[in-house]
């Protein structure tokens, strides 16, 4: 047995405590009801191998550790939940759903995560007071190990799990959240590659289409069909059509096929979008017509503008929020 890297068992981590029940690994998976006395043993194992091993961040892991096995019988009934979009950007739908569920009296501790060097913390602060945590801070981690439920925009590990960058291996499995994923748009191809259960294994896909969700029961993804629902993206709950502008907002989604400024420039994605912000008929027409148009480049396009021609009539918006365009 190989433990993938996102797994939630690894060379440093091989039990878990999940539903009244430890699953520890020891050549063959092992399955037992839990006990603080066995999970005491199990831990101590893991402690002395890292300690013996000493790999990078070790020091860090053994801190949290500890936290977790003391702190384990008194916090695992209680109920904790993460909502995030991505780590330095707020305004997609885990923030619209935190507004709706933030107060609501029942007994679940609720945080939204956000770095606080986002241009969007100091107005998150505001909204959601005593509700936030500093991303990759130690209180978000310490949260993190506990929490029952994570909820985001984002599907990607790197936008989730503050132990990434510190030797995630050696905390993986006392890091054991159900993930729920509200997305941040409408599925159009086939993401299983990146997607499928036995990658992310998400409790909860939101789909906001009848094609989109049946799609995703399409080969290569394996979900059960609970996980799957057709609920619309929370931040539609909150769009008006009062002070609507006469204005073209061209605002493309991202290619994962690219992974550097080569790859852009080469790319159909980039030769497109870069003819149809420059095209005179469409400028011409719009100015004809009194529409403005604004670009709105995805934020993994915002690195790469200096590529694109620019005229005089064409705004590229790096400020607005998305809900307000």
């Amino acid at each position: 047995i190989r433990f993938r890297e996102f797994c939630n068992l690894s060379h440093f981590s091989k039990y878990f405590v999940k539903d009244n029940k430890i699953v520890y690994f020891d050549g063959s998976f092992n399955v037992r009801d839990y006990s603080y006395s066995s999970m005491l043993k199990l831990e101590a194992k893991e402690l002395i191998d890292i300690i013996k091993n000493r790999p990078g961040f070790y020091g860090q892991a053994i801190l949290f550790r500890f936290i977790f096995l003391l702190a384990y019988p008194f916090m695992k009934n209680k109920d904790i939940w993460l909502v995030m979009d991505r780590k330095t950007m707020a305004d997609d739908n885990a923030e619209h759903l935190f507004k709706y569920i933030k107060d609501k009296k029942d007994g679940i501790k609720k945080f939204f995560v956000l770095h606080n060097a986002s241009p969007d913390f100091s107005r998150i602060n505001q909204l959601f007071k005593g509700q936030i945590l500093d991303c990759d801070s130690f209180k978000h981690k310490l949260y993190y190990i506990f929490t029952k439920k994570l909820i985001s925009s984002q599907g990607s590990e790197f936008d989730l799990n503050p132990f990434l960058n510190t030797n995630h291996q050696l905390t993986a499995g006392i890091c054991n959240l159900d993930f729920y994923f509200l997305q941040h748009g409408v599925i159009k191809d086939n993401m299983s590659s990146w997607l499928r259960k036995y990658d992310r294994n998400p409790k909860l896909i939101v789909t906001s289409t009848q094609r989109e969700y049946e799609s995703l029961f399409d080969e290569g993804y394996f979900y059960d069909e609970d996980v799957i629902q057709l609920l619309g993206l929370p931040r539609y709950d909150n769009l008006t059509n009062e002070n609507v502008k006469k204005q073209i907002v061209i605002m493309p989604t991202w290619r994962n096929y690219i992974e550097s400024g080569d790859d852009l420039l080469d790319s159909q994605y980039f030769k497109r979008f870069n003819s149809l912000i420059n095209n005179e008929n469409l400028i011409n027409h719009c100015r004809d017509k009194n529409y403005a148009i604004r670009f709105k480049p995805h934020p993994e396009l915002t690195k790469c503008l200096d590529m694109f021609d620019r005229n005089d009539f064409v705004e590229i918006d790096l400020d607005s929020r998305y809900q307000n365009i």
